[in-house]
């Protein structure tokens, strides 16, 4: 009896072993479910000034990109700064919405000074990559090029068109000013170690 319960038993602690081993990554895909975002935890938090009821945020700081809307009372994060066409510009983060994109500093009550190019850790892209306000694929975008140097700053994940939960980078491209999410496997810096 004793020779058939100590392999029983040896086969036992190598299950739970490797049962355990794996639990940590279900834990953590279950913990961000899909289709959901984190709390802001980058820049500074701000919101709109008195009198703006909603703002215009773009992919570049400039009017001619393509916008979404952020709102007063929208939960949001102001994180960088850029001077672009004569005007003061900020990234910001609405975690309300998961948007991203370029607002007017002189609209938030609290911008930030903290400059886009010191901002992230340095990569580069793998081959040409969409950058867009909101991670998923399906959004309006703007092309990272290959090599472009980018800055991922944190992270999101969401399930994509393909139905498969991503996680996408909140990047600065500083060659071309374009800020967004980028898809996490094409950016050659390692992965931003905090959520947004």
């Amino acid at each position: 009896m004793r020779n058939i319960v100590k392999p029983a038993l040896a086969l036992a602690a190598l299950a739970l072993a490797a049962a355990t081993s794996a639990a940590p990554a279900a834990v953590a895909a279950e913990a961000r479910p899909a289709g959901t975002a984190s709390i802001a935890s980058v820049g500074n938090g701000t919101n709109l000034k008195s009198g703006l009821d909603f703002a215009w945020i773009h992919l570049q700081p400039s009017y001619n990109t393509e916008h979404l809307v952020v709102n007063r009372g929208d939960n949001l994060s102001a994180v960088c700064a850029t001077y672009a066409g004569g005007e003061w510009w900020n990234l910001i983060f609405d975690s309300n919405k998961t948007f991203a994109g370029y607002t007017l500093a002189s609209y938030l009550t609290a911008p930030t000074r903290t400059d886009c190019n010191n901002i992230g850790v340095r990569g580069t892209v793998t081959g040409e990559t969409w950058v867009h306000m909101y991670p998923h694929a399906d959004w309006a975008y703007l092309v990272a090029n290959n090599g472009d140097a980018v800055a991922p700053i944190c992270y999101v994940g969401n399930t994509d068109t393909d139905g498969q939960w991503h996680l996408f980078d909140l990047v600065v491209d500083r060659s071309n000013q374009v800020a967004g999410f980028a898809v996490d496997f094409a950016v050659t810096a390692p992965t931003p170690s905090y959520a947004c």
